[in-house]
């Protein structure tokens, strides 16, 4: 194993779930999306290349619905027996299991292209949100 991917590794053992989960989501957010305004909005989604069996898992995060799944269980707004079977390391391991997809799928698609202002210009954008004068 390289140095550089003990480094990334040890890194990842030791983050929170909160941790983990952010990364999902902005990973998922590089997938779910192919390019990205001046100011780092995204814009446009991706309507191909992701891989089909993949896509329910990339957009679950995208959208926020593995976060929300997550504070149900935490928060006890599910039925107890639920939330009697609900296993928070279960659930870590596939956060990460769901991060180490993606970014594997991040390699072979690329992250979203930056739109540069003129581009944003010609598709009728105006204003500082995306980073144009006014």
């Amino acid at each position: 194993m390289a140095v550089a991917e003990t480094l990334e590794t040890d890194t990842k053992d030791t983050k929170s779930l909160a941790d983990l989960m952010q990364d999902a989501v902005e990973t998922s957010w590089d997938l779910a999306f192919e390019t990205v305004a001046p100011n780092d909005h995204y814009l446009d989604p991706r309507d191909t290349g992701l891989p089909a069996e993949h896509e329910d898992m990339i957009w679950g995060w995208a959208d926020g619905l593995m976060h929300k799944y997550y504070e149900r269980m935490a928060t006890g707004r599910c039925s107890l027996r639920v939330l009697a079977d609900f296993d928070v390391g279960e659930f870590e391991q596939q956060v990460r299991q769901d991060l180490d997809t993606m970014q594997n799928i991040l390699k072979q698609v690329g992250p979203p292209r930056k739109l540069t202002i003129a581009e944003m210009q010609a598709r009728g954008y105006r204003g500082a949100w995306a980073g144009l004068p006014n």
